[in-house]
Order: structure tokens, then C-alpha cells, then sequence
């Protein structure tokens, strides 16, 4: 589309990338927290040792990168991660 005169000064939107066809989606971000109440009728998932270790040991991880990219501040670090979908 040409530009006139009259429009020529006027800031453009952006235009928007598009996955060409075919393309791998990226999954939708997750809905749900682990801290969240299970949906009605939801059968309750246990967490074994084994999942509760990595759980606790990302958690860290990410605490630690947190304090460092934070470090030097007079805020504290905040502990709370929203939850991301899984990258499998």
C-alpha cells in the first residue's frame, strides 16, 4: 500500500509475525498453578519423592538465578514463579 502525502508522517502499527503453515505451535501457557485447588471432581495427584526432590531443587535454582539478576537491591527476592508450560 503506498503512502500519500497526507499519511506519510504517521506512525504504521506494527505488523504481526505469522508462523508460516505447517509451523509448530508453541503450547498454550498453563491455566493452572500447582498451589491451585484441583478442579470439582478431580481425582487428587500425589507428588512421589522422586518428583518432589526436582520440584524442590528447580525451585532453588530458580530462587538463586532470581537473587543474582536482583542482586545488588533493597527488595527482596520474590519466592512465588508463575508456572510455565512444560517444555518436553
Amino acid at each position: 500500500m503506498a503512502r500519500t502525502e497526507q499519511n506519510a508522517n504517521l506512525p504504521q502499527a506494527p505488523r504481526r509475525k505469522v508462523a508460516p503453515a505447517g509451523a509448530p505451535r508453541k503450547p498454550a501457557p498453563a491455566t493452572r498453578d500447582r498451589k491451585d485447588p484441583p478442579h470439582a471432581g478431580a481425582e487428587p495427584q500425589t507428588e512421589t519423592r522422586h518428583q518432589r526432590k526436582d520440584r524442590k531443587q528447580k525451585e532453588n535454582a530458580n530462587m538463586d538465578q532470581a537473587l543474582k539478576e536482583t542482586f545488588p537491591a533493597s527488595d527482596p527476592v520474590s519466592p512465588f514463579i508463575p508456572a510455565k508450560p512444560r517444555e518436553d
